[in-house]
């Protein structure tokens, strides 16, 4: 990807400049503008905009696609075609280890390739064990090589030795499994912590959950939000009517079936049958009324609305989905501050394993 070309970035551009309105810190919006063009390749903006964002932090940005990491990861690359065959063999044993430990390795690959792509005239593909010495001794071993996802934090450890990999949830699953690679290689293998994960509430979101009384973690099952505010905006002769009309269902019925088994009537199933029959047509009437309400009080709905789309959009977590442009356009250092503090006290309680208190919004 990071040889593919953009294509005409304006439209795209110009729906993130829309999603950041006024845009009070025009700066944020201006490093993708700026960075983003169709004369340059994804992975060139890419590293440009993260550098332009992340240098003021004091955060530097490795571009994996120069040719100076290549170099220096070219070694171990090497290595891996040297041991394909050992490296299969302590990814297949790991696996079955996790297996049997009663997990599932998040990388699953049995089709007798190494963990090395070549890339030949801008097309990358994987090495297969049985071609892996031709690759690496070959009259063309000099060609770009790339490691595949268990190999790469191995070839990152290597060329930059560090504390640990921060990593997000699923690099974190497949750690297990890099870490044999590691030692198939007698390299040093990577250490994985979990990365630090927020919400951002907005003053508009935060405004929101405040009129409807909520706090944002409930926002995460919007279904039953919905159902326990519409329960309690029913009018309450209408809620005690309701609650009095099932009571008295559920004790007619049953003062019917208690006769009809004395009697020996008729069997106590036809009983049974018509309590599932009453409860599912009680059930529908439930789902009517709690419709109404909801249509009814726009203000409410409005608010739901706003708050799942700035806070759990298509029902997954915030930074899966939103871009983040926006939201640096709108609260700008006050907004990355606030970051920058919660982050550190996500480190400091890796170290001293802390309970941590979530950030205040604003």
């Amino acid at each position: 990807m990071s040889l593919a070309p953009l294509p005409n970035m304006r439209p795209p551009l110009e729906s993130l400049r829309h999603a950041c309105g006024s845009a009070a810190h025009a700066q944020y919006f201006e490093l993708a503008n700026d960075a983003f063009t169709n004369a340059r390749t994804l992975g060139d903006a890419f590293v440009q905009f993260v550098r332009g964002l992340l240098a003021p932090l004091g955060i530097p940005v490795l571009d994996s696609s120069h040719a100076a990491y290549s170099a220096a990861a070219r070694p171990v690359l090497q290595a891996a075609l040297a041991r394909a065959s050992r490296i299969a063999s302590a990814a297949s044993e790991r696996a079955n280890a996790l297996r049997v430990a009663g997990y599932e390795p998040q990388v699953e690959d049995d089709r007798g390739l190494s963990l090395v792509y070549v890339i030949e005239d801008g097309i990358k593909r994987r090495v297969p064990i049985e071609d892996a010495d031709r690759i690496r001794s070959g009259a063309k071993a000099e060609r770009p090589l790339a490691p595949n996802v268990l190999l790469r934090p191995v070839v990152e450890r290597a060329i930059l030795p560090t504390v640990a990999y921060v990593a997000g949830p699923a690099e974190l699953a497949y750690f297990a499994q890099s870490s044999a690679v590691a030692a198939a290689l007698d390299l040093s293998a990577p250490v994985g912590v979990p990365r630090w994960s927020c919400t951002v509430i907005e003053p508009f979101a935060d405004k929101a959950l405040g009129r409807l009384g909520i706090e944002y973690h409930e926002v995460s099952d919007m279904a039953t939000l919905e159902r326990r505010l519409a329960v309690a905006g029913l009018p309450e002769r209408v809620s005690a009517a309701w609650t009095r009309l099932q009571n008295d269902m559920r004790i007619a019925v049953r003062a019917l079936g208690d006769t009809v088994q004395e009697t020996r009537l008729m069997p106590p199933e036809v009983i049974e049958g018509l309590e599932r029959s009453i409860a599912h047509r009680l059930q529908r009437t439930e789902r009517r009324l709690l419709a109404a309400v909801k249509r009814r009080d726009e203000r409410t709905r409005h608010d739901l609305q706003v708050v799942s789309a700035a806070l759990y959009p298509l029902g997954r977590r915030q930074e899966r989905v939103l871009n983040y442009v926006p939201m640096l356009t709108r609260g700008g250092a006050e907004l990355l501050d606030d970051m920058l503090s919660s982050a550190r006290a996500h480190s400091r309680a890796m170290l001293r394993a802390e309970q941590i208190e979530p950030a205040v919004a604003r």
